[in-house]
């Protein structure tokens, strides 16, 4: 059952996060499943606490953040169950969230358990037998006349053989059906134990069967520990969320190590190796992510990336970002970013190209039809301007699995630049991620994106654009990301 978390005040009141996974981090910081905002939820740190599901349990662990964790009123001093119904309070003055869908409810005293909960003993009285009914009056029978005797009847004496006693026809019966009801004992017996004998077996079979798949699976995550931590090590600094993802899919993978040493049925180590197995194929996805040199698309594309500020008629302002496509500065971003909800165009569109300091003018030329969330802008000094290295053709799919780089502006100018105000120099972010799903219109992938990412370029591991960055769902906290594909890119491009 997925877990719901409310969260009733801060910057994030009102929505409500639905998670299915085993172990859900809480933080400022990108990498967080339930990502706070890193401007008002001051309260809360940037790897704050994390919530970890084993089996029917869900248990709340701090991480030795600044302000603590609250649940109920009470600082979480050490692990503790959390149950529906549950306020957690991170920071005792920070944001808020409430605790649904774990499919247990608190007992007793709201206060904070501890991660070992006592055990909890019911007793009942037995109920009192009913009130004995007092015995009934003696029934006494009239007297009857004895009646006359009747004549005995003579019956001749049966013969005698000599040396043997005589038998009755009921002691024959008698005898036959002893002799009878033995063999069917000695039967019984033996099916008994013959069956028993083969429950043995089987337990012990069945026993040695479930220890060897244990340690076969602890083995196995034994096996995977010093490779993911050598590819985090190697990860750190390179790509955005990369080492976090991997980090996390480490921890799960010691979680369900941990309850395979607690043992259990043949159903319960069924369901841990599924586990274990999807974690294995999404940390094989990440590796394979890691050995893509995503410095080198960096370096061929990544200064065809520019930081758009967009102002509309009525004065607001918001930033995206835009990727340039030829020499001549004709640019790509999204629909929804120079656009309002009734469909006025910008007044303004200020462009800065990564790592250049200098903002440049440019205008909106058309917007996307449909479904398409795509625009096309012109820069309006002459070029030359950086390109990326290409796009991809239709030719060629995008694949489930397939490593991916994004490199945009997320959080727009509120991400740390070198600079102050206006006068910035402009820093992208390189994050990577794998494909998840891909449809004719959407391109889903598993990576990192938050306002201000609209309108990334999306590369494959040739450095080639594979689709643009336009958002994700709410629920996912940015951690899904959909993108127009390459193939709607140069539709639009073509018109």
């Amino acid at each position: 059952m997925p877990l719901a978390l409310t969260v009733r005040t801060g910057a994030l009141a009102g929505r409500t996060f639905t998670f299915d996974h085993a172990m859900i981090s809480v933080g400022r910081t990108p990498g967080a499943d339930l990502q706070f905002d890193a401007q008002q939820d001051i309260d809360v740190s940037g790897k704050h606490a994390e919530i970890v599901v084993i089996g029917s349990r869900v248990v709340m662990r701090d991480l030795g953040s600044t302000n603590g964790t609250w649940i109920n009123g009470a600082r979480l001093e050490s692990d503790s169950e959390i149950y529906d119904g549950d306020v957690i309070a991170f920071g005792e003055h920070g944001p808020q969230v409430m605790v649904s869908q774990t499919g247990r409810m608190r007992t007793g005293d709201a206060a904070p358990r501890a991660s070992a909960p006592a055990t909890r003993v019911s007793s009942s009285a037995r109920a009192p037998s009913g009130a004995m009914s007092p015995p009934s009056a003696p029934v006494v029978p009239a007297p009857v006349a004895p009646a006359p005797a009747a004549p005995a009847p003579v019956v001749p004496s049966p013969k005698v053989t000599p040396g043997h006693a005589p038998r009755s026809t009921q002691m024959r019966i008698d005898a036959a059906v002893e002799k009878s009801t033995k063999k069917l004992q000695y039967t019984i017996v033996g099916v008994a134990t013959v069956l028993g004998l083969f429950a043995v077996g089987a337990y012990a079979y069945g026993k040695k069967q479930s220890d060897d798949a244990i340690r076969a699976l602890q083995a196995q995550v034994d096996s995977t520990r010093a490779v993911y931590a050598s590819v985090i090590a190697d990860a750190k600094g390179k790509a955005m969320g990369l080492d976090t993802v991997l980090s996390r899919i480490q921890r799960e993978n010691e979680r369900l190590r941990e309850q395979l040493g607690q043992g259990g049925d043949g159903a319960h180590v069924e369901e841990l190796k599924r586990q274990l197995e999807d974690s294995r194929r999404r940390g094989q996805l990440v590796m394979d992510a890691a050995k893509v040199d995503f410095s080198v698309i960096n370096e061929k594309s990544g200064k065809a990336v520019a930081l758009l500020i967009v102002e509309m008629p009525d004065g607001s302002r918001s930033a995206a970002t835009g990727f340039c496509v030829n020499e001549k500065g004709v640019l790509v971003t999204n629909r929804h970013a120079v656009r309002d909800a009734a469909m006025n165009s910008p007044t303004r569109i200020a462009v800065l190209f990564n790592e250049t300091v200098g903002w440049q003018p440019a205008h909106l030329v058309r917007t996307g039809d449909g479904d398409d969330d795509l625009a096309v802008l012109q820069m309006d000094r002459p070029g030359p301007y950086p390109v990326v290295a290409g796009i991809a053709n239709a030719g060629d799919s995008t694949k489930v699995g397939q490593p991916v780089a994004l490199i945009g502006f997320p959080l727009g100018t509120d991400a740390a630049q070198e600079g102050t105000g206006t006068k910035i120099r402009a820093s992208a972010s390189l994050g990577v991620g794998t494909v998840s799903k891909t449809l004719e219109r959407l391109t889903q992938i598993d990576a990192f994106a938050t306002h201000g990412s609209s309108g990334s370029p999306v590369f494959d591991a040739r450095g080639f654009v594979v689709g643009v960055v336009y958002g994700g769902p709410t629920e996912a906290a940015g951690r899904i990301v959909y993108a127009v594909p390459a193939a709607r890119l140069n539709a639009e491009l073509a018109k």
